[in-house]
């Protein structure tokens, strides 16, 4: 892609997600400063990132968990996917606002599929910041258990994002405790 391809892109995916009502920085201003470089201007977030919050041994609330999920729920709900959803793309504010960054590799128009992947990287990355089981019931709470259902074939290394491969190779239990707790929604 070109620098010029790259920043329109980057400038539709805040767009389309703003208009979502999705909880994502703001987009104030695109400038071309030069032949071979441009500006991007953000709201700025206050918060603090999954990842951070991981690595401080920090748990979130059932309350936080649905802020999480009710924001791909919009985007989802819009037609668009984020297509890069770990603990690190996550900012948790003091008043318990989530907000998704690096929205910049999503898509609009998505399909099916990416909605799937979505829906399993975020799975992963809550289930990173409270429990497994909690991230599973607080989401089909919010998405319904079938769309949590339908992120089971997804839940595999090579489908969910670099973030959460790398996570996964930490934390080894992970992907199967995720797939037990999607699996138990499953009636009979």
């Amino acid at each position: 892609w070109s620098m010029r391809e790259a920043v329109e892109r980057s400038s539709l995916m805040a767009l389309a997600a703003t208009n979502a009502g999705a909880e994502v920085p703001k987009l104030h201003l695109v400038r071309r400063i030069g032949d071979d470089a441009s500006v991007l201007v953000y709201d700025w977030i206050d918060g603090v990132s999954g990842s951070d919050l991981i690595s401080q041994g920090k748990k979130i609330s059932d309350k936080t968990l649905k802020a999480a999920w009710l924001g791909i729920k919009k985007l989802h709900d819009s037609g668009i996917a984020h297509r890069g959803i770990s603990a690190e793309h996550l900012l948790f504010g003091k008043n318990g606002a989530v907000t998704m960054v690096h929205i910049t590799s999503g898509t609009v128009a998505m399909s099916d599929l990416q909605a799937r992947i979505d829906i399993a990287d975020m799975a992963i990355a809550l289930a990173e910041l409270s429990t497994p089981e909690d991230a599973i019931r607080v989401g089909a709470k919010v998405l319904g258990k079938n769309q949590i259902m339908s992120a089971l074939p997804a839940l595999q290394k090579f489908a969910l994002s670099q973030e959460n491969r790398k996570e996964l190779r930490k934390h080894k239990e992970l992907l199967g405790d995720v797939r037990e707790a999607i699996a138990e929604l499953a009636p009979g």
